[in-house]
């Protein structure tokens, strides 16, 4: 005779491989990053300077697998935006799987600031996105809207006078945390876009780098839940 499982055991073994799905799922939807400093961390796309618009077409993912998402983007003054050099404090930069030490190597910089544009996202749907800030030439306080599906995104950025070795990841300052800690969640338009407008505070903007993943569907979750639970009970009734 085999060797008989409880029924609560078997439930609680679903309920631990729901949660091991639930974070394969997750991990999926791999990031996809750009690098504006000319270094970039590996699988992540380099986003050159020069003249308007710039920008790069079916980005690579972390995985290294081409996708569908281009971004482009143009600076507000001269027509054009600029590479600048930074030097960012080890401590500044987040943890990730990825090492992400390349991306306080340089920035793009504008005097008044720069417009970047996703598309050829999927439409309506969730993006953890990643806006990486530096104040090399002494910026002080930039203001980021994202626009897609929506009320807007809206929050700045707050660097300490004069330039230094500070990063910003989105609306929190810098620090070895885990990359996922810094995430802002948004829906991207009905068209699969996202319009990210990065605006000085007094001095200019500095843009170290940029990273989208998709966010899983919470209903794929659910019915991984769902078939594990029936299981579980098909397994009671036999016994």
């Amino acid at each position: 005779m085999g060797c008989m499982v409880s029924p609560k055991r078997l439930a609680l073994a679903a309920l631990a491989m729901t949660g091991a799905l639930a974070f394969a799922t997750s991990a999926s939807a791999a990031l996809i990053g750009i690098d504006f400093g000319g270094s970039a961390p590996t699988n992540w796309n380099s986003g050159p300077a020069g003249a308007n618009p710039k920008g790069v077409a079916n980005m690579i993912d972390e995985s290294g697998a081409a996708t569908a998402v281009d971004i482009s983007y143009s600076g507000a003054v001269a027509g054009n935006t600029l590479l600048v050099s930074a030097a960012v404090a080890a401590g500044q930069i987040p943890s990730h799987s990825n090492s992400l030490a390349n991306l306080g190597n340089g920035a793009l910089g504008d005097a008044a600031g720069i417009t970047f544009t996703y598309s050829d996202l999927d439409p309506l749907a969730a993006y953890t996105f990643w806006l990486f800030s530096v104040n090399s030439v002494g910026t002080t306080s930039p203001r980021v809207v994202i626009t897609g599906s929506g009320p807007a995104t809206i929050f700045s950025q707050a660097f300490p006078a004069g330039v230094g070795s500070d990063m910003w990841i989105n609306d929190q300052a810098g620090s070895n945390a885990l990359l996922g800690t810094f995430g802002i969640n948004v829906i991207s338009s009905a068209t699969g876009t996202l319009q990210i407008d990065v605006t000085s505070g007094g001095v200019g903007v500095d843009v170290a780098g940029m990273a989208i993943a998709r966010v899983p569907e919470p209903g794929t979750l659910a019915l991984l839940g769902l078939g594990l639970a029936g299981l579980a009970a098909s397994r009671r009734r036999k016994q």
